[in-house]
């Protein structure tokens, strides 16, 4: 269901949204779809393949409704996170990961939460004998909350952040806790800004801490927005693929530019697609799959800076030679 003024025929398809070229046509979509709705239409990646279009029940990996498949989202508050079907904490982390953040700070909020960044009081709850009291203002213990929001340096970026005003009965709270109260109380957006905010603010305190530098705060909202919105203008995925013979020589490799910025598994999903052709065209009949690729995931790092598809054919670039040689197979 959509929410958007009706802009567009009741009878147009989906390949009235698409450019000659088979991609979206970004302008017409955000003309013609409120922002939210825009948004997801162009997160998902086009299809080409010109199948005619079918309606597809959303909430359902197979497509298909049924009375089991209804009740989750009529049980549920969309855009928030929802104990639904899930324990609390899996159905919050299910939300947390699908949010507009650069896979660092996603990686840097999960350890925060489960208090394993190196704040003074997680390092005594770790076994090292230290003095727990703050670094930086010197008053009060440093726990992760502490080190993130409520060290009494940081007053001036908690004045300035007025959508982020917690619940004052979290104040002793573990970080993790506090972050998802924050998160039922604002708007996405909002909570999603507000992670990149911690993220900086711990990467000021490792300044203060290692480098005897540190920063501004004032300067850390103007470095936030200019950071989200570079992060939204890049609008970019990068696809790698690597195929390798039995004793991990090099037969073909692929990097492509994306200009789309996906998510994490609709990007790997791209890659998958991209590599099947690739062994298509190249004649291979068998493969064996293989996790925690490293070349392919350098491969797709560089092709962030490039601006179209590059293949080698027993080869690859320089680049990734170092990831290559580091898995061999250690048989061999």
């Amino acid at each position: 269901m959509t929410v958007s003024p009706k802009v567009l025929d009741e009878n147009s398809t989906i390949n009235y949204l698409k450019l000659a070229s088979g991609e979206w046509n970004e302008s017409l979509i955000r003309d013609s779809f409120v922002a939210e709705e825009a948004d997801a239409i162009i997160s998902l990646p086009p299809s080409s393949s010109n199948s005619k279009d079918r309606l597809m029940w959303h909430y359902h990996s197979s497509g298909v409704y049924s009375m089991r498949s209804g009740y989750w989202p009529s049980s549920s508050s969309f855009g928030n996170p929802s104990c639904a079907g899930l324990s609390c904490s899996e159905s919050w982390w299910k939300f947390f990961w699908h949010l507009d953040l650069p896979p660092k700070i996603k990686l840097f909020m999960w350890k925060a939460c489960h208090n394993w960044i190196p704040a003074r009081c997680n390092l005594m709850a770790h076994g090292m004998d230290l003095e727990v009291t703050c670094l930086i203002c010197g008053k009060s213990a440093e726990p992760s909350l502490h080190a993130l929001w409520h060290c009494s340096s940081l007053k001036v970026l908690q004045n300035a952040c007025v959508f982020a005003a917690g619940d004052s009965s979290l104040d002793c709270a573990p970080f993790g806790e506090f972050v998802r109260s924050c998160s039922f109380k604002m708007k996405v957006t909002d909570f999603e800004r507000l992670c990149v905010i911690w993220w900086r603010v711990w990467h000021r305190s490792n300044m203060a801490v290692h480098n005897n530098i540190l920063l501004p705060v004032s300067d850390i909202c103007a470095w936030v927005d200019n950071f989200c919105s570079d992060f939204q203008d890049a609008n970019v995925s990068g696809l790698g693929v690597v195929a390798r013979d039995s004793s991990g020589q090099v037969l073909i490799s692929l990097c492509r530019n994306v200009k789309a910025n996906y998510q994490p598994q609709i990007a790997e999903a791209l890659a998958i697609i991209e590599g099947l052709r690739l062994a298509i065209d190249r004649g291979f009949s068998n493969f064996v799959p293989r996790l925690s690729n490293k070349v392919a995931h350098g491969l797709a790092k560089l092709d962030l800076i490039n601006d179209d598809v590059s293949v080698w054919v027993d080869d690859c670039p320089l680049y990734v030679e170092d990831l290559i040689v580091g898995e061999v197979p250690l048989s061999l």
